[in-house]
């Protein structure tokens, strides 16, 4: 189904978006595990080696959703934004580990900022 833009709309833009970010976040978490497994790289700074790779997932997540559906760029960078935190908040609580409220504000500011970027980012690109 089109819109009067030209744009894809539904579930489909939103959910490649989420399967793309997945994608990058799983990719990006081994390679620093293979990373900091096989160099002195200190694991001091892994909070901050997490925010990065979800905020880079996120931003080609959003990127990918917002070109799927031409239209938009705004709001489909906020649902895979907020689909990717569902997630994680699903497994998270599926494997529980330590809670700590700050570090959720920054993955949380982290995430929707580039779930926004990346889906005005992507309806721009041409």
């Amino acid at each position: 189904m089109r819109e009067a833009t030209g744009g894809k709309t539904g579930r489909w833009p939103v959910l490649m978006g989420l399967a793309v970010a997945l994608v990058v976040i799983l990719v990006l978490g081994l390679l620093l595990g293979i990373l900091l497994y096989l160099t002195p790289l200190p694991e001091l700074y892994l909070e901050s080696y997490a925010l990065a790779i979800l905020t880079v997932g996120v931003f080609l997540g959003a990127f990918c959703a917002a070109r799927t559906a031409q239209c938009r760029g705004l709001v489909h960078g906020l649902l895979v934004a907020a689909s990717v935190l569902a997630v994680m908040a699903i497994l998270t609580w599926i494997a529980p580990a330590e809670f700590c409220p700050a570090a959720l504000v920054r993955f949380l500011v982290a995430a929707l900022a580039a779930g926004v970027v990346g889906g005005m980012i992507g309806v721009s690109w041409h």
